[in-house]
C-alpha cells in the first residue's frame, strides 16, 4: 500500500504466470490428476477449467483417509 513494494524472489521451478508455455503445460499436468478417478476405487475427481475437486466416501474417518 502506498509506497511499499513486494520483495523480489527467484523462481526455481515451474512456469511464470503469463508465460507462453502455461497453456501448453497445464493440460499435461491436469491429465494425470484426472486419471486418479480411474485408479482409486471410491474416489471422484471433478475438473473444470483450472479448478480441481478430489473426494472420496467411506463409513469411517479412517476409511476416508485411506481412500485419499
Amino acid at each position: 500500500m502506498g509506497e511499499s513494494w513486494s520483495h523480489i524472489f527467484t523462481i526455481s521451478s515451474g512456469v511464470r504466470q503469463g508465460s507462453v508455455w502455461s497453456p501448453v503445460l497445464f493440460p499435461v499436468d491436469i491429465d494425470d490428476i484426472g486419471e486418479l478417478q480411474n485408479n482409486l476405487i471410491g474416489t471422484f475427481v471433478a475438473l473444470c477449467a483450472d479448478d480441481i475437486a478430489i473426494g472420496t466416501v467411506g463409513d469411517s474417518f479412517t476409511e476416508i483417509i485411506a481412500g485419499l
